[in-house]
């Protein structure tokens, strides 16, 4: 785990950080809950005393045994974890788009077929361990207004700043040449 991005309000900077991410960028494969928990504890960004949110999205599972341990350790610390399971119980294949665009599904070293399955079970866990609540993605309404209703109870009404900048191009040349010409 590590930190892609630090906290802003620049949307425009998040998404493209967003789309730029790839999974081959990573050097070790596979999740680890708790050092994604630990990382987001030590990221900077409020003061002493505040609370902070964590929404961690995972199929859970977790190459790693310390994300309960992690979850209640940044609990004593004031973070609150919410946790939104991604995947399906009975597993599926992990679909990758190939450099022409096709689409073919991950496979291991042996050429089998990677599924990847919802481990409902350990999710809950960190979330209760994180003083939080665990939600299904299939049920992404629920979900939004749950975390939205937390962020704002966290932050105690105080939200961020957010700046809009708009660049205009003028097109005047286009009337302006024209207009000399019917004025002559």
């Amino acid at each position: 785990a590590y930190i892609q991005m630090p906290f802003t309000t620049d949307y425009g900077a998040f998404e493209m950080q967003l789309k730029s991410i790839i999974t081959e960028m990573m050097p070790t494969q596979g999740p680890a809950l708790g050092d994604a928990i630990e990382t987001a504890e030590s990221m900077q960004g409020s003061t002493e005393g505040e609370q902070k949110v964590l929404i961690l999205l995972s199929d859970g599972e977790d190459q790693d045994s310390k994300a309960v341990d992690m979850a209640e350790s940044s609990a004593s610390k004031n973070m609150v974890i919410h946790t939104i399971g991604v995947g399906t119980l009975k597993g599926a294949p992990i679909p990758e788009i190939g450099r022409a665009g096709g689409i073919s599904y991950k496979k291991d070293q042996s050429g089998n077929q990677v599924l990847s399955q919802l481990n409902e079970d350990i999710l809950k866990e960190i979330a209760q361990a994180g003083g939080g609540k665990y939600f299904n993605i299939a049920n992404q309404k629920q979900a939004l207004k749950e975390i939205q209703r937390s962020i704002k109870w966290a932050s105690n009404g105080i939200s961020g700043e957010e700046r809009v900048y708009t660049k205009y191009k003028n097109y005047f040349q286009w009337f302006l040449f024209p207009a000399i010409l019917l004025l002559m």
